[in-house]
């Protein structure tokens, strides 16, 4: 009984002991609050862009609205506008793509027009009758050349002060002799030719332009018995005529200077091949190439230059 008295004792007295000499828990570090001192970081200021100024023109009606998925002349004309003030790269078919409306977004935005990719009749106006036209900007800063490094490398350094500077003499730089601009030729009437068709003579005026000779198309048609049922639109004049089983069709359209281009000839809606498209008018009559006149009409169409006669006769069966 003594023996476990005593036991218990000595035990009471080992857990007082270790409990008095245990070391108190340390404090836990507190977590530093990275977010925090993410969120504090002062932004940087954007700098607003300067807005481009727009072009004062009046909207042209005679243009009409072109955007993505259309086709014809009018998109190509666009296109090769566009190509000549550098803002279209792709190529010129007359399909309004994404290179088109990219083109036309560009050319917007540099103009100060409401940016949408769509050739409005004032996108239109701008493009082809502003004397305002803006160049393309944002083209990425060459890299430079060889002959600019060599150059910045061999540039003297600066010699102490006190140490006479020579005097160089500078040596002219020749003056490039411009180069001259290219001019349409004029367009000539032909006093002294006479128009045969089918063994008659109308009365007709011929034109020359260079070694082109120009006909009056709907008379010629006329004096062969053809029969032509026009129509004309602000975007399209359209000729078609019945050339046996065949429907045979013509199309022009016109430029911002309101002369015909584009000549474009189709058989059953096929379209097919024009020797040349080059047209012109003159007091309200249609003149083609004498090139042209038998893929259109299917009459033969000769010069005789010694005789000073432009003949046209029916294609011998």
């Amino acid at each position: 009984m003594d023996l476990l008295q005593t036991l218990l004792v000595y035990m009471s007295l080992v857990f007082a002991t270790s409990v008095q000499t245990a070391p108190e828990p340390s404090a836990i570090p507190e977590t530093p609050d990275y977010a925090a001192a993410y969120t504090q970081v002062t932004p940087t200021p954007t700098v607003p862009a300067t807005p481009v100024p727009t072009i004062d023109i009046t909207p042209n009606p005679a243009y009409k609205t072109l955007q993505v998925g259309d086709k014809g002349a009018n998109v190509r004309a666009m296109q090769e506008k566009l190509q000549e003030y550098g803002y279209y790269t792709g190529e010129i078919d007359g399909a309004y793509g994404n290179q088109s409306r990219m083109a036309v977004e560009r050319f917007q935005y540099m103009h100060g027009l409401t940016v949408d990719g769509i050739a409005g009749r004032r996108t239109l106006t701008v493009l082809f009758e502003s004397r305002e036209i803006r160049m393309p900007q944002g083209e990425p800063t060459p890299e430079p050349t060889i002959e600019t490094q060599l150059a910045v490398a061999l540039t003297p350094t600066p010699a102490p002060e006190g140490t006479p500077v020579p005097i160089l003499t500078a040596t002219p730089v020749p003056t490039a002799t411009p180069k001259p601009t290219a001019q349409a030729l004029p367009m000539l009437e032909l006093q002294d030719y006479q128009l045969h068709v089918n063994g008659t003579q109308p009365q007709a005026k011929l034109f020359q332009q260079g070694d082109k000779i120009y006909v009056p198309l709907l008379l010629i048609m006329k004096e062969a018995g053809i029969n032509v049922i026009s129509s004309s639109s602000l975007e399209l004049d359209e000729y078609a005529f019945a050339a046996g089983m065949n429907l045979v069709r013509f199309t022009h359209t016109e430029n911002q200077y309101g002369e015909p281009v584009d000549l474009q000839l189709y058989c059953n809606d096929e379209p097919q091949l024009v020797p040349d498209r080059s047209l012109y008018r003159a007091e309200d009559i249609l003149y083609v190439s004498v090139n042209s006149v038998e893929s259109i009409t299917g009459l033969l169409c000769s010069v005789d230059a010694e005789q000073k006669v432009v003949a046209v006769m029916e294609a011998a069966e």
